[in-house]
C-alpha cells in the first residue's frame, strides 16, 4: 500500500490497531466501515481501483490509484426544535472529494473520524 503513496485510504471493514497506527504514522487519512455501494461510488468519482483482497496487491493485478484535487472531512451541527423550546443538537461528520476526474455527485456521511 505504502508505494502508491495514498493520503486516505478508506476500507469496508475493521481494521487493526497496528494498521491504524501505521496509517497515522505515515499521515494517511484512514476511513473504516465504508458501505461498499459507497467504496464503489468514490471509485467511480475518483477513477480508482477497489482493492477485494491484499493478494490483489501482491500479484500486481492492474491498480488505479484514485485522485481528486482537494479531500477535507467537515463536522455539521444540526439544532431541532422540539416541543417547547427544547432544543436537540445533532451531528453528521461529511467527507468531501473535489475536483475529481470523473464528476459524478457523491456526498459521503461518517459517523465519526477516530
Amino acid at each position: 500500500i505504502e508505494e502508491f503513496h495514498p493520503n486516505v485510504l478508506l476500507v469496508g471493514n475493521a481494521v487493526s490497531r497496528q494498521a491504524q497506527e501505521w496509517a497515522l504514522g505515515k499521515d494517511i487519512s484512514l476511513v473504516v466501515n465504508v458501505k461498499k455501494s459507497l467504496l464503489e461510488q468514490i471509485a467511480r468519482c475518483t477513477d480508482a481501483t477497489i482493492i477485494e483482497t491484499l493478494g490483489d496487491l501482491i500479484n500486481r493485478n492492474p491498480i488505479t490509484v484514485g485522485q481528486c484535487e482537494h479531500f477535507y472531512v467537515e463536522k455539521y451541527i444540526e439544532k431541532h426544535i422540539k416541543g417547547s423550546n427544547e432544543v436537540t443538537e445533532s451531528s453528521k461528520t461529511l467527507m468531501f472529494f473535489k475536483n475529481c476526474p470523473k464528476p459524478f455527485a457523491c456526498t459521503v456521511s461518517i459517523s465519526s473520524l477516530n
